[in-house]
Formats: structure tokens, C-alpha cells, sequence
């Protein structure tokens, strides 16, 4: 009984971890303003249902850029608002019948603190971004 509770807390930790590791990551790009980089990790919500949650934006198509960099863009603007941030809470939901993984960011201006939450899908052992909200 100790046993796979010891696993499971296990797994939710690497989870986080990993979560916030690639929030880490988009947050990092996205100050850069590196959007062309964050495009292959946003899962791709378009309107080609062949590729809906199938796939990643293509930064190199007009479209998909332009959605790409709206994301981007306002994840950086709560970075350029923000001193610091932190890591919130971590939880797990469902979005379009799809397992999600959702990680909060406090972006932190003197007193003031402002929660967001990343939210991410799996793909072929890769977590991508659904949306920032």
C-alpha cells in the first residue's frame, strides 16, 4: 500500500517538473521574443480538423505565425509587467475529451500578483502548450 502511493506521488512530482521546466522554456523564448521557436510546442487548435490537436503551428505559414505570436506576446507582456514569478498549483483536467496538465505562474509587481495558467496536452511524450489564460 506504501508502495504505490510512494509511486504516485512520484509521478505527480516528475509531472510538475517537468511542466515547469517547459514553462521555463516558452517563458525564456517568449522574453527573446523567439515566437518561430515556440510554434512547435503549441498544439495546434486551427481549423484543419485533420490537424487539430494532431499536431504543432507551422511558423512558417502566415496564419499560424500570426496565432503563434499573439500567444507569445501576451505571455511577454505579463513578463515585461512583472519583478519576478513564481510556480502556483499544479492540477490535471480535460480539454475536448483530452487529458490536460496545468500549471499556475504568479507574475509578481510589488504588491501586486497576478495568476495565470498554463495549460498542456501530451503528444508523443511531449507536453504543448493548449493555452496561457
Amino acid at each position: 500500500c506504501f508502495i504505490s502511493v510512494g509511486i504516485v506521488s512520484a509521478q505527480k512530482t516528475d509531472d510538475e517538473q517537468k511542466l515547469k521546466s517547459t514553462v521555463d522554456l516558452i517563458i525564456n523564448l517568449c522574453e527573446e521574443g523567439k515566437y518561430d521557436s515556440i510554434a512547435a510546442m503549441i498544439i495546434y487548435t486551427g481549423n484543419d480538423q485533420e490537424r487539430y490537436f494532431k499536431d504543432t503551428y507551422n511558423y512558417s505559414e502566415r496564419k499560424e505565425a500570426t496565432t503563434v505570436k499573439r500567444m507569445g506576446k501576451k505571455i511577454k507582456a505579463f513578463i515585461d509587467l512583472s519583478d519576478s514569478r513564481r510556480f502556483g498549483k499544479y492540477s490535471k483536467t480535460e480539454e475536448d475529451g483530452v487529458p490536460a496538465k496545468n500549471l499556475e505562474v504568479i507574475f509578481i509587481n510589488g504588491e501586486q500578483e497576478l495568476v495565470n495558467v498554463f495549460t498542456f496536452v501530451e503528444m508523443d511524450d511531449n507536453l504543448l502548450l493548449l493555452k496561457f489564460q
